[in-house]
């Protein structure tokens, strides 16, 4: 095995026995050409994983996958390219029955690079109380939320832009969300669908006790601070898998992040909207006919 040879990563959904095989059937051909290294999405947190001196990532699962890679993947720079071995798979480019022909492709030069933003969720040093061990600060893709650890009691969250307060919520949660999701738990609570390249990022309550439940649109260099109110503890999720305990006075600054994650794409730019309505369950179907 070459020593100039660049690195290649294969990362799969290890509880998705098909990604798992298909990783394996991948790597042979790939080795010709590249240094390849493999291992699960669940592996990844391990810091073990050499992904500053590798050309791309090829994901092998469904976006969760792809949301754990990006942690990784994300502060290197590095490319992601994603088959889709789930149920949506949004941010995936290839389906399994391609991946064996088209990988290659993608990883010799004849794909663009799209880039999209993610947001930094940093939980500010208490003003009293016991001091958290370490400052913590966390990058997603898709979003932070502050939420409910009981399930029959709300969150009380004061909310501030750029120093202006905004409102307080007693809701569920209250979401902070990219362009990437805005079609994920944002959308599921009612928010708009924003173009995945978009440089903003919204706030969305969720199952507010009041009506005012509408999204708020924010400029891509907003600072958004979330103070946690009276009410049982909640919780600091992350993309949905990092979750932090929070109590009462906690507050966050969420702003987005200085990494980009960075994907693979082959098809026009306007795929987005060519496969929206059908990644969200709609048929697609022929324009309403006019009486002319």
């Amino acid at each position: 095995m070459a020593a100039d040879k660049q690195a290649i990563g294969l990362v799969f959904n290890e509880r998705v026995p098909e990604a798992v095989a298909l990783a394996k059937r991948l790597e042979p051909p790939l080795r010709r050409d590249y240094r390849v290294w493999r291992c699960s999405a669940a592996e990844l947190s391990s810091g073990n994983v050499p992904v500053a001196d590798t050309k791309a990532v090829v994901t092998l699962g469904g976006d969760g996958t792809i949301l754990r890679a990006v942690q990784v993947a994300a502060p290197c720079g590095v490319p992601i390219l994603g088959v889709n071995m789930g149920r949506v798979g949004f941010m995936t480019e290839l389906q399994p029955e391609e991946a064996l022909e088209k990988v290659p492709l993608y990883l010799n030069g004849k794909a663009w690079v799209e880039e999209r933003m993610m947001v930094q969720a940093a939980i500010l040093p208490r003003s009293s109380g016991p001091a958290r061990k370490k400052p913590m600060t966390y990058h997603g893709l898709n979003d932070a939320a502050i939420g409910r650890s009981a399930v029959s009691r709300m969150v009380f969250v004061s909310v501030s832009v750029d120093g202006a307060f905004m409102a307080t919520y007693a809701a569920d949660a209250v979401i902070i969300a990219t362009p990437t999701g805005s079609t994920g738990y944002a959308l599921s609570a009612g928010g708009p669908v924003l173009h995945p390249q978009a440089r903003t990022f919204l706030i969305k309550p969720v199952a507010p006790q009041v009506a005012a439940n509408a999204a708020v649109v924010l400029h891509e260099g907003a600072v958004v601070t979330l103070t946690l109110g009276a009410g049982d503890e909640a919780g600091l999720s992350v993309d949905g898998f990092v979750n932090v305990p929070l109590g009462k006075g906690d507050t966050l600054e969420i702003k987005a992040s200085p990494h980009a994650a960075r994907f693979l794409r082959m098809g026009s730019p306007t795929y987005f909207y060519e496969t929206l309505f059908r990644r969200l369950g709609y048929e697609k179907s022929a324009p309403p006919y006019h009486h002319g």
